[in-house]
C-alpha cells in the first residue's frame, strides 16, 4: 500500500493509488474548466469590424473571450446558449437610437433582467447616460476605452471564483479511519494528501505545502501531540493551523493539545459536516494573515521575501521529483520615463495591469510575485526553460497591446523576460544561482533591445 496519497477520487478500499494528474501532469494540465471558460465570455455588439477587433484584443489581453456581433438582432439569436454573459454594446454616434433601445429591452425581458449589459460610449453626456439608465444599462464606460477598469467591472460580474482549493495533510496510522477523514475532505472539493507513515510527516509538510494539518492524536509510537510539537519546532510551520483528533476531547486533552501548539481539539464523534466548517473557518483565517504578510500591497502578488522562501520550496519539490523548473525575471521596460512622463499613480495602474496579465496567462501551480519596483519573477515548476520562454513570450506579445489611459493619451508599455532553468546540465546549484542566473539573462534582454526574453545561456 502506498503511504503517502493525493486524492483525486474517493477510494473504496484500502487501494488508495495517487492522482496521477498531480504526479505526472502537474506542469502540463490546465487550470481552466467549462464554466470558468463560460464566465470568460463576453458579447461585443459593435458594427465596425476594425473597433470591434481593437476592444476584442484588448480583452482578449486579460483572458476573455470575446464573440462580436454586428447588431442587436444577431446578439438575441446567441442568447440561449449562454444567457449570463455581459454584453458590451459600442455606441458609435453621438446618440442612442430607439431600435437601440427597444432591442435591450426585449433581450432584457428573454433574459429575465439577469443579462448583464455595459455601454461603451463616444461622448460623456448626461442626456446620454440618462437615456442608457433608463434603458436598463448596468455602467457606462466612456471612450477613447479605460481597458483596466472595464476589466474590473468584468471581473467582479465573473460569477466563477478564481480560489484554489483548500490543502490538507491527514496524518494517522489507521488506514480506515484516516481515509474516511481524507474522503469526506475531498468530498467537500479539498485538495487532500494523506500520510499513513508518521515519520515522513516534514517530507509530506514539504511536498504538499499544507494549509492545514488534521492528525490522530492516538497515533501509536508518534502520536499527534508529540507531532505538533516537532512542527512548532520549525519555524517554517509555525503559523500552519493544526487540528488533532481524539476519541474523547476531554479538559486535560485539549490542554495537552494548546500547550504543544495546536489550534483546536476535537472528538472523533464530531460529525464530519461539522468538521469540514470548522477547518475551512481555520484555513480562511490562515490565508488571509498570509495575504497581509506574503503580499505586495499594490499587485497583490508574492513580495520579495515570500518569492525567496516559494523559490526554496520548488527547489526542494524539483528536485525529489526530477522535474525541470524555470524562474523568469520580468522588468518594465523604461519605467522611469513612464513615471516621470505621466506620474506614478499612471506607474502604479502599468504595474497592475502586468500582475494581472501574468496572473491570468499563469497556470494556478506557477508562483507570480513583484520582486521589487517594477520587477516581476515567476516560478514555472515541471517546465523547462524553452517551454517556459515560448510562454511568456505569449504574455509579452498581449501586454505589448494593452492601451494604459491618462488623462489626455494613450500609451502602451513593454517588459523584458530573463529566464533560467534548474536541472541537469543548468549550472544552477541552489535559488541564489537560480536568480543570478535568470537576472543576467534579464540583462542581456535589456541590452538587446527590449521587449524581448531570453534565456540564460546555460539553458541554452
Amino acid at each position: 500500500m502506498n503511504q503517502q496519497h493525493t486524492y483525486a477520487v474517493a477510494a473504496t478500499d484500502l487501494d488508495y493509488t495517487p492522482d496521477r494528474a498531480f504526479n505526472e501532469e502537474l506542469g502540463r494540465r490546465s487550470t481552466t474548466n467549462p464554466a470558468e471558460h463560460s464566465a470568460r465570455l463576453v458579447y461585443l455588439v459593435n458594427n465596425n469590424p476594425l473597433l470591434a477587433k481593437d476592444t476584442s484584443l484588448q480583452l482578449a489581453s486579460y483572458g476573455y473571450r470575446v464573440v462580436t456581433l454586428d447588431s442587436m438582432a444577431h446578439l438575441a439569436e446567441h442568447l440561449p446558449v449562454v444567457p449570463v454573459n455581459p454584453v458590451l454594446i459600442d455606441i458609435c454616434g453621438h446618440n442612442i437610437d430607439e431600435l437601440t433601445l427597444l432591442e435591450i429591452a426585449r433581450i432584457r425581458t428573454l433574459c429575465q433582467n439577469r443579462l448583464p449589459v455595459l455601454m461603451l460610449l463616444s461622448h460623456a453626456h448626461m442626456e446620454l447616460r440618462l437615456k442608457a439608465a433608463h434603458a436598463g444599462i448596468d455602467a457606462c464606460f466612456i471612450k477613447p476605452l479605460d481597458i483596466h477598469a472595464l476589466v474590473d467591472y468584468l471581473d467582479k460580474l465573473n460569477p466563477v471564483q478564481e480560489q484554489a482549493a483548500y490543502r490538507l495533510l491527514v496524518i494517522g496510522n489507521d488506514p480506515h479511519r484516516s481515509a474516511a477523514y481524507a474522503d469526506a475532505f475531498h468530498a467537500a472539493g479539498m485538495d487532500v494528501t494523506l500520510l499513513l507513515k508518521p515519520l515522513d510527516m516534514f517530507s509530506a509538510l514539504g511536498e504538499s505545502r499544507p494549509e492545514l494539518v488534521v492528525m490522530d492524536v492516538e497515533t501509536p509510537g508518534c502520536g499527534g501531540v508529540e507531532l505538533t510539537s516537532l512542527i512548532r519546532q520549525s519555524k517554517t510551520f509555525v503559523d500552519l493551523p493544526i487540528v488533532l483528533l481524539n476519541s474523547q476531547a476531554s479538559q486535560q486533552a485539549w490542554r495537552d493539545a494548546i500547550r504543544c501548539g495546536a489550534d483546536d481539539l476535537f472528538p472523533r464523534s464530531m460529525p464530519h459536516g461539522e468538521l469540514i466548517k470548522a477547518v475551512s473557518v481555520r484555513i480562511e483565517r490562515y490565508r488571509s494573515l498570509q495575504a497581509l504578510i506574503m503580499r505586495d500591497g499594490l499587485t497583490g502578488l508574492y513580495n520579495h521575501a515570500a518569492l525567496q522562501e516559494q523559490a526554496e520550496r520548488e527547489l526542494t519539490r524539483s528536485k525529489r521529483r526530477g522535474d525541470p523548473l524555470t524562474l523568469a525575471m520580468i522588468d518594465l521596460d523604461c519605467f522611469k520615463q513612464i513615471n516621470d512622463t505621466y506620474g506614478h499613480p499612471v506607474g502604479d495602474q502599468v504595474l497592475r495591469a502586468a500582475a494581472r496579465l501574468l496572473q491570468r496567462r499563469l497556470r494556478n501551480v506557477d508562483v507570480v510575485g513583484r520582486y521589487g519596483g517594477e520587477e516581476f519573477a515567476v516560478l514555472l515548476p515541471a517546465t523547462d526553460a524553452d517551454a517556459a520562454a515560448r510562454v511568456l513570450d505569449e504574455i509579452r506579445m498581449a501586454f505589448q497591446v494593452i492601451r494604459h489611459k491618462t488623462d489626455d493619451t494613450e500609451f502602451c508599455a513593454t517588459f523584458s523576460v530573463g529566464l533560467a532553468q534548474f536541472g541537469k546540465g543548468s549550472g544552477c546549484a541552489n535559488a541564489a544561482d537560480l536568480f543570478i542566473a535568470a537576472d543576467h539573462a534579464l540583462y542581456r534582454a535589456k541590452h538587446g533591445g527590449r521587449n524581448r526574453v531570453e534565456i540564460a545561456s546555460g539553458d541554452a
